[in-house]
């Protein structure tokens, strides 16, 4: 009986781990998608990002994740090393899901990882569009000057490269050959 309970406690684990996050697993196709449009949101730092702020950029890099996340807060050095190394008129972003509640953890996670790139604390219109496509944490979206979604999302950590933040660096080249 204790091993059959054990085989069941191990599965059902197995099944959350692999539902929460992680993985290259790609959703379908929903590119050409207002995703971020018409929003204003605060930032960690007290600044506002609007959407009239991506047209400054041919395509942005949109990092999802929340405080509680271990999988978000393990790539934060990553998407630090991404954020130094992109290339010209591509910028990053991140949107911390529970910034409202969790301001405080969240400064401190960016802090100890020595992040310096814009974290924004969604609004309405971000919960209503660009968050309706987040099934795990963390997911990244590509978008372009207009705030419409470029290729897929990358759920879960990206994957591919020698290091996460190469993977990262090689899906926003990918996502540049996709603009028109």
């Amino acid at each position: 009986m204790k091993v059959k309970k054990w085989t069941v406690l191990f599965l059902i684990c197995a099944v959350l781990l692999a539902v929460t996050a992680c993985g290259d697993t790609e959703e379908q196709s929903q590119s050409g998608t207002a995703v971020m449009a018409d929003f204003s949101a605060a930032t960690l730092t007290g600044d506002t990002f609007r959407q009239d702020n991506l047209k400054d950029y041919d395509l942005t890099m949109v990092n999802i994740w929340t405080t509680w996340c271990g999988y978000c807060l393990d790539e934060m050095p990553d998407l630090q090393e991404v954020y130094d190394n992109l290339p010209e008129h591509v910028n990053m972003i991140t949107v911390c899901v529970d910034g409202d509640s969790e301001a405080s953890t969240a400064e401190d996670i960016l802090e100890e990882n020595g992040c310096t790139f814009q974290v924004l604390i969604p609004d309405e219109k971000l919960n209503d569009s660009l968050l309706s496509l987040v099934s795990a944490y963390p997911t990244t979206v590509f978008v372009d000057s207009a705030g419409n979604l470029v290729g897929d999302p990358q759920v879960g950590v990206a994957r591919g490269g020698a290091t996460t933040a190469e993977a990262y660096l090689d899906l926003i080249e990918d996502r540049l050959t996709r603009l028109p």
